[in-house]
């Protein structure tokens, strides 16, 4: 059962003026900060209607999950759209780097 924040509607106001949907996007925030994970805290989060949108990379599936779940912890959070993207290597494509980055072992050959 939705919480009883979620069914409010976001275009009402807190009692210091901001949105339901701008106190819900902090909260979220704070849960990937709380998560004990780095790489969470870049994690973008935006809300509408109590539905949660996260942007951002991770570098493995389960750091995906955790994101996710830790939003959806959130009171007022009553769905997410998890648009994070896994890349395993930090976001790097290490098909352009030039022969003289790439590592020792890889340019040195016997003779």
């Amino acid at each position: 059962m939705p919480s009883h924040s979620s069914l409010l509607n976001s275009s009402q106001t807190t009692s210091c003026g901001r949105s339901i949907d701008d106190e819900v996007r902090e909260r979220a925030s704070l849960a990937l900060r709380q998560a004990g994970y780095l790489r969470l805290r870049r994690i973008e989060v935006s809300m509408h209607e109590g539905l949660a949108t996260l942007k951002g990379q991770v570098t493995t599936y389960h750091l995906k999950q955790v994101a996710q779940c830790a939003v959806l912890s959130v009171d007022g959070v009553g769905g997410v759209e998890n648009h994070i993207v896994v890349c395993p290597n930090g976001g790097i494509d290490r098909t352009h780097f030039e022969s003289s980055e790439k590592p020792f072992r890889e340019n040195h050959k016997r003779e």
